[in-house]
């Protein structure tokens, strides 16, 4: 959907531009010239106690989130592993990588996709992690 705006400029204009170069005056105002926004569309947030009841439901897809880094472990297999709360599901700690670094303690939005079942090996293996996390706001 697209958002009209309407909005009143006043420029100050040394030349005109024309094939002529003709001096305009100054000041010149131009009314109410209308222009088109695109409206983002709304992002679903999906919470940690929603993810976490039925990981199936979002395998292989990119969701969005809305929460706190409690904890961040940096640069770790080129990647920074944040370890995330929203509140919804007691003190459980969704991990999410990205090469975005994210400051502990910080509030934000994630979109990342959901991945079950992931064996880094060493020991390291996750029934639900969130990869390619990017911070949106």
């Amino acid at each position: 959907m697209l958002n009209k705006i309407l909005l009143t400029i006043t420029v100050s204009l040394l030349f005109l531009l024309t094939s002529n170069c003709k001096e305009a005056s100054k000041d010149t105002k131009l009314s109410f010239i209308e222009i088109e926004k695109e409206t983002l569309p709304q992002i679903e947030i999906i919470s940690i106690s929603d993810l976490v009841a039925d990981p199936k439901k979002f395998e292989g897809k990119k969701i969005h989130l809305k929460g706190k880094c409690v904890k961040i472990n940096a640069n770790i297999m080129g990647l920074h592993w944040i370890h995330f709360q929203d509140g919804t599901k007691d003190d459980y700690d969704l991990v999410i990588t990205s090469k975005t670094l994210v400051k502990q303690g910080s509030t934000v939005t994630i979109s990342a996709v959901v991945v079950l079942n992931k064996d880094f090996g060493a020991g390291y293996n996750y029934d639900l992690i969130l990869e390619e996390g990017k911070v949106i706001e």
